[in-house]
């Protein structure tokens, strides 16, 4: 009886197979096509236009992957190609930023310089700073001329003469420069006539002997600064200042601009 029961039941399964594939249509045993086989169920979609059919693309291999093409630079995008660097040593960014955070301030030298301090100066900062890292200005001082008497040739004749001018009511000073040491001045002039006037009235007054000289000829001095200086770069600059000779800048440090 079960022997039965099982070929029915296999009998029934092929039996539907071939309903549902449409073996029984193709055999000539259905009138009609069946509609859920092909052409049949296509004919019996609704709207088959809006289906779209997308094929997943497989993994590919790491070695199925194309070499990487090598682009012209010329082709490359500016931020991509690759230029010299300009970049300055790395003393001279220290110098340049200092400390992060340090706010650069700007120092000079005390008071001016003369032709021959500045030239010293620019002489040992031109290679060993940035050419922005200083600056300098100049002003003219005019020259000086005065009523003179001297040299003399020894202290008591110095003496002497500063006791007879005493009596004659003619105001002096002793010289400031070192050419006309030791001397007197009967007056000082910032242009040659006022001094030539001004022998007049003491040659007049008694005073003999006296003449018309230029104390100090005119002159450019020189304003040395240090526009954005960091601690770094203020050391820099003292370094280079002490390798020269002590009587260059005597006297000159730095300190806040004015």
């Amino acid at each position: 009886m079960l022997r039965g029961l099982a070929i029915i039941l296999v009998l029934a399964n092929v039996a539907y197979m071939a309903w549902t594939h449409g073996w029984l249509y193709r055999a000539g045993l259905l009138p009609a096509p069946w509609p859920l086989t092909e052409p049949g169920r296509i004919a019996q979609q609704l709207r088959a236009e809006y289906i779209d059919i997308h094929r997943e693309p497989k993994a590919a291999d790491a070695t199925d992957q194309p070499e990487p093409k090598a682009v012209p630079a010329a082709e490359l995008p500016a931020s991509e190609t690759s230029t010299p660097s300009t970049q300055s040593p790395p003393e001279e960014q220290s110098a340049k930023a200092g400390v992060p955070g340090e706010v650069p301030r700007c120092v000079q030298l005390s008071g001016t310089l003369t032709e021959r301090q500045f030239a010293s100066i620019r002489m040992s900062v031109a290679d060993a700073l940035p050419d922005n890292a200083w600056t300098v200005s100049t002003s003219v001082q005019p020259a000086r001329w005065i009523v003179y008497t001297g040299k003399y040739a020894s202290a008591d004749t110095l003496a002497a003469r500063k006791a007879e001018l005493k009596q004659l009511q003619v105001d002096f000073r002793d010289v400031s420069a070192t050419n006309l040491q030791p001397g007197l001045a009967m007056g000082t002039y910032s242009t040659e006539a006022g001094a030539q006037q001004a022998l007049r009235d003491v040659t007049k007054a008694g005073v003999k002997g006296a003449k018309v000289v230029i104390e100090r000829p005119e002159a450019t001095l020189y304003t040395f600064k240090l526009p954005e200086a960091t601690d770094a770069l203020q050391e820099r600059f003292k370094r280079l200042t002490d390798d020269m000779p002590p009587d260059v800048l005597k006297g000159k440090t730095l300190q806040a601009c004015s």
